[in-house]
């Protein structure tokens, strides 16, 4: 490893990759739940309107993946995110000021297009500082980290909005932000050099992405991670249903089942950051779609034959646990081929999970019919879906590739 590449790894630096990965997200979406019904009162409107703010981040979110992604591969990666940090910083203290809740929604939509700014830049600048294995490293720390927020942010958000009312939890929010920005500025080197940046309007983002979506390889890895990346959503949208009205678990403990899952999250990253240099990239994330097909059949089959909560949980926390080796080895695979576009192919990666992952969480709604089936059987499609994507699109290309 050369000197820059030492120089990502100081535990200054991978603190900041870690708090501008998609862990910020959870953050910003996860803190600000306890406060919903509040702001139904504040702002004197309905639970729909309120709802609103949180559907305007995630659009904003998704959004935000096609302009930081461009603009880090045309100005380099330092600047852009140095932006993006500095507009979430502001757009989540300005939240805090809001009058109405019509103010509250355009503003929650700036905020998520803000946010993405780091999930989208920091995978592009480990790509280029790293090998493909290295990178997968790196991401898997990071994905383990961060998997943490989902059990930090609610309870954060619970005792700050109790103590110091709903506003305070936007003004945490900004402080994390300006805390990761001041560490950007004395901490984060520039990665990709001048020489290496792209040039060219409007036209050549365009051209970029055909050049990206034509690449049978990343358009698999694409495809096939967000695919593994929906379970989650389905897990989102479903459990809460499935646990508390249909296995009949209290609503307060709740948090616990959901926890374990989120564990196996992490632990996937884990032992994928152990695993990877031995195992390689390719093999570990074949065999990954492998488990998340299996799993996702055999919890389609325990669903349907209804044999209870305990053994349900069993092939659902394979099924999300296969998200924490599949996020960083498909990212760094994707990413591998792409030094000249690594942003845009960081942004169109995120764009191909999020969008997966909204049809994913949105189908099992659709579905609902009072069991468990709907989200075990939206779990399974995606499941296999990763599996046969893998094998039409990648597969074929690492046999050429191998011959």
């Amino acid at each position: 490893m050369t000197t820059s590449q030492h120089s990502l790894a100081q535990p200054t630096r991978v603190c900041y990759v870690i708090s501008r990965t998609d862990g910020i997200r959870t953050f910003v979406i996860d803190m600000y739940l306890p406060s919903l019904p509040t702001l139904v009162q504040v702002f004197a409107t309905d639970t729909g309107r309120v709802q609103l703010t949180l559907s305007a981040f995630l659009i904003g979110f998704g959004i935000g993946h096609l302009i930081y992604g461009p603009l880090s591969d045309r100005y380099g990666r330092r600047s852009p995110l140095l932006v993006g940090v500095l507009l979430y910083v502001l757009a989540s203290g300005w939240c805090a000021l809001s009058e109405n809740i019509e103010v509250m929604i355009a503003l929650r939509f700036l905020q998520g297009m803000t946010a993405c700014a780091g999930p989208v830049i920091v995978r592009a600048m480990i790509r280029d500082r790293f090998n493909p294995e290295q990178g997968a490293q790196m991401l898997s720390l990071v994905f383990m980290v961060m998997t943490l927020a989902p059990l930090l942010a609610p309870l954060l958000g619970g005792w700050i909005l109790i103590s110091l009312g709903w506003q305070a939890i936007f003004w945490a929010l900004a402080l994390i932000g300006f805390i990761c920005l001041l560490v950007s500025i004395w901490q984060l080197d520039e990665t990709l050099t001048p020489e290496r940046r792209q040039q060219g309007g409007l036209f050549s983002v365009v051209r970029s992405w055909g050049r990206l979506l034509k690449h049978r390889r990343y358009l698999g890895y694409a495809l096939s991670s967000g695919l593994i990346g929906a379970v989650l959503f389905a897990y989102l949208s479903g459990s809460p249903f499935v646990f508390i009205e249909v296995y009949g678990i209290p609503a307060e403990h709740y948090g616990w089942l959901f926890a374990i899952n989120v564990l196996g999250v992490t632990s996937g990253s884990y032992l994928n950051r152990r695993w990877i240099s031995r195992v390689g990239i390719e093999r570990m994330y074949a065999l990954t779609t492998w488990v998340a097909a299996l799993a996702g059949l055999t919890l389609l089959a325990v669903a349907w034959l209804d044999l209870g909560l305990v053994i349900l949980m069993l092939p659902l926390f394979l099924c999300v646990g296969c998200i924490g080796f599949s996020s960083a080895n498909a990212a760094s695979a994707a990413l591998a081929d792409f030094p000249d576009l690594a942003g845009s192919a960081s942004a169109l990666l995120g764009m191909f999970g999020f969008g997966l992952g909204a049809c994913s969480g949105a189908l099992v709604g659709v579905l609902h019919n009072g069991t468990a089936l709907p989200m075990a059987f939206v779990i399974a499609l995606c499941g296999v879906g990763s599996w046969l994507v893998r094998r039409l699109l990648i597969q074929p290309v690492q046999k050429t590739a191998n011959c």
